[in-house]
């Protein structure tokens, strides 16, 4: 009974590799799981930035949008909407 038992505990060069290859390919996974991680932040942080800068893009191009419509306007609509704005109390 006690070489039963003793045969047990004897590791072999196939257990070895099978222990050393399991304690690998956890270490593999958790590496790519934090990586994973930390790219979808990035990914998820610039997609942020990328709506906040194309809102400010739609923004400018109103704008400029508003200026053109504004410079095309003769000089008498011009001073009236001037007028206008100083009576506003805006300039």
């Amino acid at each position: 009974m006690t070489n039963v038992t003793a045969q047990h505990h004897i590791l072999t060069p196939a257990s070895i590799m099978e222990v050393l290859a399991n304690a690998a390919v956890a270490e593999i996974c958790k590496l790519v799981d934090d990586d994973y991680a930390v790219f979808r932040l990035e990914i998820t942080q610039s997609q942020k930035e990328n709506r906040t800068l194309r809102r400010k893009l739609q923004l400018l191009e109103l704008k400029v949008a508003r200026e053109r419509v504004l410079s095309s306007r003769p000089s008498s609509v011009k001073i009236l909407d001037r007028y206008r704005g100083m009576a506003r109390g805006t300039f």
